[in-house]
């Protein structure tokens, strides 16, 4: 009777251990399908080929920079520097690649700067924003130089043309001066040229000290100091002019 027992569990568990492998099976069998349907979609992936790098594709087309007025500088350098580091380009060949893309302006002054010194890409790339932000920046003041005429007071006229001034680093005395008298009233003009000053500073004095004396004359009613369009006062004759303005 009890070897009867022992025979029954034993025919039980190889029952489950056939169940368990025949589960196995079916799994593997499950696994080996999927494997077989998504074979094609990796033979399709694989067979797609990969962007080559250290090579600009000939279908994309690099923006150029001459350096005018109108472009930025910086836009371009991120434009082509996106371009470069898709393509994984190292720093010879974005150079290489830079140069061709340089006109005007921009290629005359590569061409002195490499004529000049040995330069590496991050250098190149320093230089070349320095240059044409600097330029862009002097450009855009004596437009507003130029532009700038008086409209009130002389001294307000002249807060504004300092501000500008001192903005740019290239610009001689005498030309601070024609700038100066040229945004003057007319009448104003006259006078402060008809002094010969030979510093803006002097020149500013004067125009102050002759809008000091004219809205004088206006509030009180009384004949302005006559007007001295051409003369060339002394040095003495100035300083006491402009003591009583």
């Amino acid at each position: 009777m009890a070897e009867l027992q022992r025979m029954g569990e034993t025919m039980g568990a190889m029952n489950k251990r056939l169940e368990q492998l025949e589960s196995d099976n079916q799994q593997l069998q499950r696994q080996l399908a999927e494997a077989k349907d998504k074979k094609p979609q990796l033979e399709v992936a694989a067979s797609v080929p990969k962007p080559e790098t250290g090579k600009i594709p000939s279908n994309v087309k690099l923006p150029t920079f001459g350096g005018r007025l109108d472009e930025d500088v910086q836009t371009w350098l991120a434009q082509i520097s996106m371009i470069y580091d898709a393509a994984e380009l190292d720093v010879k060949q974005r150079f290489l690649y830079t140069v061709p893309l340089l006109q005007g302006v921009a290629a005359c002054w590569v061409v002195s700067l490499l004529k000049s010194r040995r330069v590496l890409w991050p250098e190149f790339m320093k230089e070349i924003v320095d240059r044409f932000t600097r330029q862009h920046a002097n450009l855009v003041v004596r437009d507003e130089l130029y532009s700038l005429n008086q409209q009130g007071s002389v001294v307000i006229y002249g807060g504004k043309f300092q501000t500008l001034i001192s903005r740019l680093s290239d610009m001689s005395e005498i030309e601070k001066i024609s700038l100066y008298q040229r945004g003057l009233y007319p009448s104003l003009r006259a006078q402060v040229r008809g002094m010969a000053e030979a510093t803006l500073d002097d020149n500013m004095k004067i125009a102050e000290a002759f809008d000091r004396q004219f809205a004088r004359s206006t509030m009180t009613g009384h004949q302005a100091k006559p007007r001295m369009e051409t003369a060339i006062l002394s040095t003495s004759d100035k300083e006491q002019y402009l003591r009583e303005g």
